[in-house]
């Protein structure tokens, strides 16, 4: 297997910085760990990464996912200071440069221009894209149909410009909603503002410097060499998906992006895991169990807060029902209540209570009986959209024992019948 992985490489090398065998081999090494994001995570920790394990794995497969033909899209949201720029910048250290197009400041007439300069790469804001006049970002145009197409006059000529996709973009933001059409095509995470990660980066300015030499860097861009060549071996489903799907909570019409969006996260996740293969070169990848459960650990916060992070009047509704409950002691609220302290019609406040128990932000408290008054309290935040991992196990017709490593804590998990 090593042997013909490394010859690939090669070949590949032709038109590209020429990466030595021996970095080919650590990076064949690190793919073939099967504590290979444990690994990243150790080596983005001695970059200067503290804490965000979670959303800093969520990165790197984001980052893969431009490989394939439908990559992932991702906002990283949190206020000024919250580390949210600094998280994707020490996962974009381990990227070769040249996969990655970084945006500050661009016109948009600049983005028909790129020819094929942008296919199968990571396109980074550091801020989220401002509108052109209302219209729609290029990026968004790249993302939705994978070209731009403008057309323009060379030398009296009408010519039709073609930029091609498909990217992967990530964007930060200190806005917690953005543009509907923004939002579903995009997963989110944020950075975590809490006073234990505040007191983490606090006593991280004591600990010694050990960062990555050069030639660790390179292996790392070597890993992304390995990655690209594998991607275009096709990734298959199993048949046991199927289970996923008939039991997959479809109460919000934003699944119907998001289900295809974890669909390639666990193709990532399965493309990283099959250098783990005796296989020469696989004629296709199958995804395991092992890569959804993977999957479902490093995503699930990500797809839950989304699915929770709903629109701003609904948002709204959850919170003026939370403050009016706090006063009464924890009971519910009647929607009365809620049009009082919004100041709006009840039919309105009405409306708006039926959007926010359709996101599961707020919750019916009482039992419907004739003539009673609907009750509301806030929702759990969290919302479980795909089954859990020890739910699928049982069901699914795989082997009876199931070992892999957690993909941040490193620890052993085991799934047994």
């Amino acid at each position: 297997m090593v042997e013909d992985v490394l010859e690939q490489a090669k070949r590949g090398q032709k038109r590209e910085k020429k990466i030595s065998k021996k970095t080919l081999l650590a990076a064949l090494a690190l793919l073939g760990s099967p504590r290979f994001f444990c690994k990243l995570l150790e080596a983005l920790e001695r970059e200067g990464l503290v804490g965000e394990q979670r959303n800093a794995l969520v990165v790197f497969i984001v980052v893969v996912s431009r490989l394939l033909a439908k990559p992932l899209n991702l906002f990283v949201k949190g206020q000024s200071s919250s580390g949210k720029n600094h998280t994707v910048k020490k996962v974009l250290r381990l990227i070769p440069p040249e996969c990655i197009y970084e945006v500050t400041d661009c016109s948009e007439k600049a983005w028909s221009y790129q020819g094929t300069n942008l296919k199968h790469k990571l396109v980074f804001f550091q801020e989220e894209s401002v509108a052109y006049g209302g219209k729609p970002h290029p990026a968004r145009l790249l993302i939705s149909e994978n070209r731009i197409k403008r057309t323009v006059v060379v030398g009296g000529k009408t010519v039709e410009m073609v930029t091609e996709g498909p990217i992967s973009c990530i964007s930060t933001t200190t806005r917690d909603q953005l543009q509907v059409d923004d939002e579903t095509r995009h997963l989110s995470i944020w950075a975590d503002e809490s006073e234990e990660q505040t007191a983490r980066i606090l006593q991280a300015q004591f600990a010694d410097d050990n960062p990555m030499t050069e030639d660790e860097i390179n292996v790392w861009h070597a890993v992304q060499k390995l990655l690209t060549d594998r991607s275009t071996t096709p990734i298959e489903l199993p048949s046991w998906f199927e289970l996923v799907v008939e039991r997959a909570w479809t109460g919000d019409v934003r699944i119907r992006r998001y289900f295809p969006a974890f669909i390639q996260a666990c193709k990532i996740v399965s493309l990283i895991r099959s250098f783990r293969g005796e296989e020469k070169q696989p004629k296709s990848i199958p995804v395991r169990f092992s890569d959804y459960a993977i999957a479902m650990l490093i995503f699930e916060d990500a797809f839950s807060k989304s699915l929770a992070s709903a629109d701003e009047k609904s948002m709204e509704v959850r919170q003026v029902i939370e403050r009016i409950s706090s006063k009464k002691a924890g009971r519910p609220v009647s929607a009365t209540e809620v049009a009082q302290e919004m100041s709006v019609p009840l039919h309105e406040a009405y409306e708006r209570i039926r959007r926010a128990v359709q996101h599961k932000l707020i919750q019916r408290a009482n039992r419907s009986q004739k003539g009673n008054r609907k009750l509301y309290l806030p929702a759990a935040a969290r919302i479980q959209f795909l089954p859990k991992p020890e739910d699928v196990f049982e069901m699914a017709c795989v082997s009876d024992r199931v070992k892999f490593v957690h993909p941040i804590t490193g620890e052993p998990v085991i799934y047994e019948k």
